[in-house]
């Protein structure tokens, strides 16, 4: 959700609840200013952000937070989720690896102790095992197959690609999440419907 200077307005009266002392003698015109820097140094953000480095600037700030320390929270959470983004490439990757390894026999059946390896089957199951992010970005199993022909620097595009893509990709995510419960809370509502 895109920052408002709504939201701002809010913050801004957390503080003045939390620290009285804060912005007492501000007038109008001094507040619409001080409103307006804010807005302007965090509207790059969306609201989720902001509002989360703001409740942890609350926490940890003894006096009222200042744009410096909510600026610091948000470095800190867009520095945790470039690591989380690394990790969900690193599924990717490792999966890549896994792949590798059955297409020893370029593609063909082998056989184990265990019985008769289908190299597609396998790699499909490597690809269910995914997360969804994953299984978006790349789409379906075969895309995962094609891999393991590229070299460092092409799979080091993918990684660029991937994680431009990945806020697309998270949100939706985040959508079919949403569709899925609402599908899910339907049925339940036909199911009690159907048994009155």
């Amino acid at each position: 959700m895109e920052l408002s200077k709504q939201n701002i307005i809010s913050m801004i009266g957390i503080i003045k609840a939390n620290y009285p002392s804060s912005y007492k003698d501000t007038t109008r015109e001094e507040f619409k200013i001080i409103v307006d820097l804010w807005y302007d140094m965090f509207k790059s953000y969306d609201y989720e952000l902001v509002s989360s480095a703001f409740k942890k600037s609350l926490l940890k700030c003894k006096m009222p937070p200042t744009i410096a320390d909510i600026q610091e929270q948000i470095d800190k959470l867009l520095e945790i989720g470039n690591s989380c983004d690394n990790e969900m490439w690193e599924d990717i990757n490792s999966a890549i690896k896994k792949v590798v390894r059955i297409d020893i026999f370029n593609g063909t059946e082998y056989f184990t102790p265990e019985g008769t390896i289908n190299p597609r089957e396998k790699i499909q199951e490597i690809f269910n095992s995914l997360t969804d992010i994953s299984k978006i970005f790349l789409g379906n199993y075969q895309t995962l197959w094609n891999y393991i022909n590229y070299d460092e620097v092409s799979l080091s595009i993918e990684k660029t690609k991937f994680m431009k893509e990945l806020p697309k990709i998270k949100e939706k995510v985040k959508v079919l999440k949403e569709m899925k419960q609402l599908v899910q809370n339907d049925i339940l509502k036909i199911g009690n419907n159907s048994q009155k």
